[in-house]
């Protein structure tokens, strides 16, 4: 048996800079302050064809080990950018199989959900067997949860790295999830958290970061994305990562972030 969950996240996520090393000590003193943290150990596989079947069209499938039990997610694309779809099926003892006693992942578990019917598509002119795992992440969730006006928000801090095709990307990032509530009020909550720690805001996923690894892109340069606020920040967080200084691309992305988050706080209001 398995246990399933369809949701609508509503989040942001920042990276911390590497420099100086206090900024990440700053963000542990200051999740610290909410109250109690919990730390979530988090090894997970992404599957995709030889093709990029699921990647092409914003998908990202995974079998990830959350401390102990197997979670089999299905994420796409939302209506924005703070929104994704999202899937999750809890595997219990008996979706384990083999010799070493690990998961398969199986379509099925995502029928009637509008993620679902997304991968069946994807996956229509690719067989299933042609499924392989094209990147991995091994991530420590350090994480709490805080009320702030009427909205309750999940914080996590993300420590870890993505590995693909021989190469690593170290992963240092900091989310921030509404789990009821306005996303006004969380907004409210995100800004004094950026200007006390220099973040800047993402808006690619682990997937999207471990997709563009495994294409073996590394140093090649941005994938140019568009003329939007969102596609300004995803093309700066590119630069930055595979191509120029980041000081030079993350400065031309700070300017940009402030009015994307004015940009979102509008759209909440009306």
């Amino acid at each position: 048996s398995q246990s399933c969950a369809m949701t609508t996240e509503i989040e942001l996520k920042y990276q911390i800079p590497a420099e100086p090393a206090e900024r990440l000590a700053g963000v542990r003193e200051h999740l610290a302050r909410l109250g109690p943290l919990a730390v979530l150990p988090l090894q997970a596989r992404y599957l995709d064809t030889p093709e990029r079947s699921l990647g092409a069209k914003g998908l990202a499938w995974r079998l990830r080990r959350e401390g102990g039990p197997w979670v089999q997610t299905l994420k796409g694309r939302g209506d924005d950018v703070m929104t994704r779809l999202e899937h999750n099926v809890e595997l219990d003892a008996s979706a384990l199989e083999g010799p070493d006693q690990e998961p398969v992942p199986k379509v099925e578990r995502h029928a009637g959900t509008p993620a679902g019917e997304a991968l069946m598509r994807a996956l229509a002119a690719a067989p299933e067997q042609a499924l392989t795992v094209r990147f991995t992440t091994d991530i420590q969730r350090t994480w709490v949860r805080v009320q702030h006006g009427g909205a309750l928000i999940e914080l996590a801090l993300d420590e870890g790295s993505i590995a693909a095709a021989g190469h690593h990307l170290a992963v240092c990032e900091l989310e921030f999830e509404l789990i009821e509530g306005r996303a006004a009020d969380m907004l409210a909550f995100v800004r004094p958290w950026i200007a006390a720690h220099g973040l800047w805001l993402d808006v690619r996923s682990k997937a999207e970061r471990g997709d563009r690894l495994a294409r073996a892109q590394l140093g090649a340069g941005p994938v140019a994305t568009g003329d939007g606020l969102a596609a300004r920040l995803r093309n700066a967080a590119e630069t930055a990562e595979f191509g120029e200084p980041a000081q030079a691309a993350l400065a031309r992305s700070s300017a940009v972030q402030e009015a994307f988050l004015d940009e979102l706080a509008l759209a909440q209001r009306t």
